[in-house]
């Protein structure tokens, strides 16, 4: 089963450059309800593109019932579960970097970062050895 998705900082991305080039909207003069009434209008669009061409391919799916993270039933699950998670004291306050990004002015995932390579005169090389490795097992 394929499902159909969409990241949102990409939604986000894309639907700034649309809004500004062909419709000239500024979001920042936009409510915040205003523009994510946008960005999912934009994502449906999307989703129905992404159906179209998958079909046309011969790709197999529940077309009529696709995988959509922006469903409300689906929404409403990942708060059931994180509440869920708060009654169990799973979630805690911590320490951690928030990654964001100046364009879209909004927060990144850790797997949308992408690092530079960068040439070096350093090296890493793995090795084992067995007074660090009961070190660090007791």
């Amino acid at each position: 089963m394929h499902h159909l998705f969409l990241v949102g900082i990409l939604t986000v991305y894309q639907l700034n450059k649309l809004l500004a080039n062909a419709e000239g909207v500024d979001r920042k003069k936009m409510s915040v309800a205003d523009f994510r009434k946008l960005c999912a209008e934009y994502a449906w669009r999307q989703i129905d593109n992404q159906r179209t061409v998958f079909k046309r391919l011969g790709v197999t799916g529940t077309w009529d019932n696709p995988y959509v993270t922006l469903k409300p039933e689906f929404e409403a699950e990942q708060i059931r579960v994180f509440g869920k998670m708060a009654e169990n004291g799973y979630i805690y306050k911590g320490l951690k970097p928030i990654y964001w990004s100046p364009s879209s002015e909004s927060s990144l995932a850790e797997a949308e970062i992408e690092y530079k390579d960068v040439e070096s005169a350093s090296i890493y090389v793995a090795f084992k050895s067995k007074k660090m490795e009961k070190r660090l097992i007791g």
